[in-house]
């Protein structure tokens, strides 16, 4: 045991040092123009808005003669673009006004104002009619430190366009304040520098040619109500194409840029760089396991994995990015070759004890069969916290506190500890993993830490193994004159958080989550129907026509916004008595009765039931029920969702 701590530790100290290293590194981080060619790799095709356009001043636009010379163009050209677009939600123009248009003579400028006297602030018709098509619908371009024309800047809204390249010339961010695109969007993103997510390969939104503006060449269902941006996208006059992330090869026009960083906003699909102390962590935990699972498999195993973990992380990191999280694209890489060639050169001077860790950790959670699945495919089993569907195992002693107050603790600890590991032991023939004992309560669950396909029906079969094992000790117990013992329990089906909780020095392998509560509410919610095995409608969907059970109600349990059905797990096909069987036929129509607010003719029916077994629990409640509600109906939207507001 000693050599397999020495060798945990060696191990652990060959992930520190690597950890170490690319800490330092992460830290200083010299390889950030790696990264970020790296982490260009992960941008996947996206879908352009369709509320978007782009008026694209295009080779065609500046090729018609009906426009003229693009370096002529006077500014009627934009009002009339300006006046068909009309119904347009909103209108990005990406040109420059910070000149006044060409001068005219003074008597044409007195003739075009109504005026005698020359006032040399007269503006130019051209200039005045921009201004007229302008309004707060409007966004006009401009730089940081270069002003429009005032005529333009009191009449409509004022973006900044610059975008500035990282130092590859690749543009990936911008500075949102009262930059062009958030104007235009009407959003002020939380962000100092906000990094642009880009949706498609340059010529992927939806383009209409400046020159169909102009002339009403074009459908108006196109742009109705739609952001329509006007810019210039042929090279041959601007020289704001920059390569981007999704395609660094083949640069984009500087409006489709603002056309992704609108999207970006309006969409709410930022995207934020993984921070310095979680990239650590990452170093840090890859750089520990690896040089662990290293330590304890040959050679070649320990190759595939630190090939399996690169591509997980590296998978990982396209699923962080399309979540809006960009993850450091060398340092982890960097940490798993440095982890590498450090336990390769250790394992010259060490003895190989396969396992060890992941036994005496995992131990005292597992049954036999369960642990050697996990020994002999250690990759099943996932250290830290992941995802999974599970089913969830709840029980607990009816009654236990009146039992208690009535007995000796020595005699009622016997007995608590008899049933305990009784129960236990079916848990594990099931291959459950035990979670925790909270008292006489066991809590344990189905599915993990390995995949087990059936852990529905695993946890039906336990719970009824349990019925049947209960019955042998009371017979026990009370040809010894001790006391008889009952148990509820609560079973669910759903996604929970599966890993390990607690501290550095003892931490223990859990779940958590809403189906967790579920379950554990699910067993409370027996006292009030009297029932002693209750199951939520996932359960009883992955188990369909596995088992005898009936439908009890439709519950909103105390912390819990969304009703959900539950079921009694009655018998195994073929062995429900005919008592059961008997019963099930009125209950079953009375509660399709009492749903329907026939609560008269419901009430026959759980008399009928009660005919067959006086002491059916549910049976009673509906009857309860159906005595008030046909005194006193509900409400028209009465959805027949029953409150629960113990636990």
């Amino acid at each position: 045991m000693q050599k397999v701590y020495k060798k945990i530790a060696t191990a652990l100290g060959i992930g520190a040092i690597a950890a170490l290293i690319c800490t330092a590194l992460a830290l200083t981080n010299p390889f950030n123009t790696w990264h970020l060619k790296l982490a260009d790799s992960l941008y996947t095709s996206q879908n352009p808005s369709d509320q978007i356009v782009i008026i694209a001043i295009d080779e065609k636009s500046i090729a018609s003669e009906n426009l003229g010379r693009f370096y002529d163009w006077p500014r009627t050209h934009h009002a009339q673009v300006i006046d068909n677009l009309q119904n347009t939600k909103a209108i990005g123009i990406d040109l420059f006004f910070t000149e006044e248009s060409e001068t005219i003579t003074r008597d044409e400028l007195l003739k075009t104002q109504n005026i005698e006297i020359y006032d040399p602030f007269l503006a130019h018709p051209n200039d005045l009619k921009l201004a007229e098509t302008l309004s707060d619908k409007v966004t006009l371009a401009r730089i940081a430190q270069d002003p429009n024309l005032e005529i333009f800047e009191e009449k409509a809204n004022i973006g900044i366009v610059n975008v500035e390249a990282d130092a590859d010339g690749v543009v990936r961010r911008l500075n949102p304040k009262d930059s062009f695109s958030s104007v235009i969007s009407g959003i002020n993103p939380p962000y100092e520098e906000m990094l642009i997510n880009y949706f498609g390969d340059p010529g992927s939104f939806q383009r209409i040619s400046y020159t169909d503006i102009y002339n009403s060449n074009f459908d108006p269902k196109d742009v109705e109500n739609k952001i329509a941006l006007i810019g210039i996208t042929t090279p041959k006059i601007a020289q704001d194409h920059k390569p981007t992330p999704k395609n660094t090869a083949q640069p984009m026009a500087g409006i489709e840029i603002h056309a992704n960083a609108i999207q970006t906003m309006t969409d709410e699909a930022y995207l934020e760089n993984q921070s310095q102390t979680s990239q650590i962590i990452t170093i840090i935990a890859i750089s520990l396991i690896l040089a662990i699972l290293l330590s304890f498999l040959n050679i070649w195993i320990g190759i595939g994995i630190a090939i399996a973990i690169s591509v997980a992380y590296y998978g990982t990191a396209h699923l962080a990015y399309n979540n809006g999280l960009i993850l450091n694209m060398i340092y982890p890489f960097l940490a798993i070759i440095l982890t590498y060639f450090g336990v390769i050169l250790y394992r010259y001077f060490a003895e190989l004890r396969e396992k060890k860790y992941v036994k005496g950790a995992f131990g005292k959670y597992l049954s036999p069969s369960v642990m050697s699945s996990v020994l002999n495919n250690p990759e099943a089993l996932h250290l830290g916290g992941s995802k999974r569907e599970v089913t969830v195992f709840f029980t607990d002693i009816k009654g236990f506190t009146t039992i208690s107050e009535q007995f000796e603790p020595e005699v009622l600890i016997e007995i608590v500890n008899e049933y305990l590991t009784a129960m236990t032991e079916i848990v594990m023939q099931n291959e459950g993993t035990l979670d925790k004992y909270v008292g006489d309560a066991i809590v344990a669950y189905f599915g993990a830490p390995i995949d087990q396909p059936d852990h529905a029906k695993r946890a039906c079969e336990t719970a009824l193994q349990m019925r049947e094992k209960l019955a042998e000790l009371n017979a026990g117990w009370k040809a010894a004159g001790k006391p008889e013992l009952d148990f509820r329990v609560g079973i669910n089906t759903g996604y929970v958080i599966v890993g390990n909780v607690g501290s550095e020095k003892r931490f223990d392998y859990t779940i958590m989550g809403d189906e967790v509560n579920l379950g554990s509410r699910l067993e409370g919610a027996n006292k009030k129907y009297s029932t002693n095995i209750m199951i939520s409608e996932s359960t009883r969907t992955a188990v369909e026509g596995g088992y005898d059970m009936r439908e009890l109600d439709i519950l909103r349990v105390k912390g819990k916004k969304k009703p959900v059905r539950v079921f009694e797990l009655m018998a195994r096909p073929g062995m429900l008595s005919q008592i059961g069987r008997d019963l099930m036929v009125p209950f079953e129509k009375g509660l399709k009765l009492y749903r329907e607010r026939k609560f008269d003719l419901a009430y026959g029916e759980f008399v009928r039931a009660l005919q067959i077994y006086p002491d059916d629990g549910p049976s009673k409640i509906y009857k309860q029920r159906c005595e008030v509600l046909r005194n006193y109906p509900p409400a028209k939207d009465w959805d027949g969702v029953f409150e629960m507001h113990t636990k």
